[in-house]
């Protein structure tokens, strides 16, 4: 028994002698190793260096307060007519029909001169609505009574205050037709009627007509107009209804 004993003691000490020998060499072969590199830094989360309109307080990723600058303006290419409006007219036509009556009944005829301004604005693209004074003043013809003898020669002059509306149905283009009706005046002299007769009474007008745009707010172009008007001073009484072609000046 005894000698059995002794013979495993000097195995043990041989097997620690054996891993002592091992983790010697191990050690020694771990020395010779070359060192491992040190690992790159992870540049996808390095700060990146703050830019101009950023703000960047605890190192971490900023963020960008920046903002870009404006566009350009847009520059409207086409006109349109709305807003302020004034338009002065000009021209020449015929007076149809002039007739007066009461002590003396007399009818007249000829060429006018007619004119209008109008001033306004637009409550919506294409529509004006504002003030208009409408005259027309007789340059030829003459006071013929019912027995076709001349009494005079043919003077009458008409104004009418009062408000109109023009309208363009396409606001981009150029034709427009309006109208306008308010307080007439007229004044006439039939030739026995030595101071003439101014009456009172009422008038109104209708044109159509088309304009070109020749500057950026401006147009011109031409209208046909059609007016007439009604007045009277105590028992004198006078009426006419005209038509002209009328060049227009238009500022919309």
């Amino acid at each position: 028994m005894l000698g059995s004993r002794f013979r495993f003691v000097p195995q043990a000490g041989a097997g620690l002698t054996g891993l002592a020998l091992a983790l010697s060499i191990a050690g020694q072969a771990s020395a010779q190793a070359p060192a491992a590199a040190p690992a790159e830094p992870d540049t996808e989360l390095a700060s990146p260096e703050p830019a101009s309109g950023t703000i960047n307080v605890t190192g971490k990723p900023t963020i960008d307060l920046s903002t870009p600058p404006p566009p350009p303006p847009q520059v409207r290419t086409y006109q349109q007519h709305e807003g302020f409006y004034t338009r002065v007219d000009v021209g020449v036509g015929a007076l149809f029909t002039g007739k007066s009556s009461g002590p003396i009944e007399a009818s007249t005829g000829g060429m006018t001169f007619t004119y209008d301004v109008l001033i306004g604005a637009g409550p919506a693209p294409g529509i004006t609505l504002g003030g208009a004074a409408i005259g027309s003043i007789q340059l030829s013809g003459d006071w013929e009574n019912d027995d076709n003898i001349n009494v005079g020669s043919g003077n009458i002059l008409s104004l009418t205050i009062g408000p109109f509306v023009d309208g363009f149905p396409d606001s981009k283009g150029g034709f427009h037709l309006g109208g306008s009706a308010g307080l007439g005046f007229a004044k006439f002299d039939v030739g026995e009627i030595d101071d003439g007769v101014s009456a009172i009474g009422v008038g109104g007008a209708f044109w159509t007509g088309w304009d070109v745009w020749v500057a950026p707010e401006w147009s011109m172009g031409g209208l046909l107009r059609i007016d007439a008007i009604y007045a009277k001073d105590n028992e004198i009484s006078v009426s006419s209804a005209g038509a002209s072609l009328m060049f227009s000046v238009l500022y919309n």
